[in-house]
């Protein structure tokens, strides 16, 4: 475990220990496994060996290990794509970390997550705070491919807390409006409660 730890906070130099990281996701101990995930995402691309391991690990019995491996095949980037399924799969999960680490991993491969988009939907409406934030920055993440999600987004510009109302305005901005309905919308967040929001909208006017 303290390897483990130590190897992740080493980051990108710790890519030669990569095989070693892969080999202690199969640990008795969730907790090896899921500070070995945490390496092999802090080691980033050059990590990709690892992403056949990592997109297993997403079905640990350990939410820690199953949050752990999300993030780093998020962390990983394009080349960890294949576990798109895998992830989307774990956007249903009991657990709101890992619901929330799903989400942000598939925002994090783009166009390629773009088969997410109905689920990431579905998350906008989850009842935790950062699972929302998090469907909402993952679909500005796949762009325009998730025009689909426009509707669902806009209802998301009224959600209680700020931190979502934010982070869908910057989708709906990422994946585009027309340019009737986008003056509609900014016009009507120039209302919103927070300073922040206010100028953001007034930015995009």
């Amino acid at each position: 475990k303290t390897a483990a730890e130590a190897l992740g906070r080493m980051g990108p130099e710790a890519r030669s220990a990569v095989p070693s990281l892969i080999g202690a996701l199969g640990d008795g101990n969730s907790s090896v496994r899921s500070n070995a995930a945490f390496a092999l995402g802090q080691v980033g691309a050059e990590a990709e060996p690892a992403v056949p391991a990592l997109t297993g690990l997403l079905k640990d019995e350990s939410p820690w290990a199953r949050a752990g491996a999300a993030r780093a095949l998020g962390r990983i980037g394009g080349s960890a794509k294949a576990s798109a399924p895998a992830l989307i799969e774990l956007l249903k999960d009991s657990n709101e970390g890992v619901r929330r680490d799903a989400a942000e991993a598939l925002g994090r491969f783009g166009v390629d997550a773009k088969a997410a988009v109905p689920a990431l939907v579905l998350l906008l409406k989850d009842a935790s705070v950062s699972v929302r934030k998090a469907a909402a920055e993952a679909l500005g993440g796949i762009g325009p491919e998730a025009k689909g999600a426009l509707p669902a987004l806009l209802e998301s510009m009224k959600d209680s807390e700020f931190v979502v109302r934010m982070n869908a305005a910057q989708a709906l901005k990422r994946i585009g409006l027309e340019p009737g309905q986008a003056v509609k919308v900014w016009t009507e967040a120039l209302k919103d409660t927070s300073e922040h929001a206010r100028r953001y909208a007034a930015d995009a006017l």
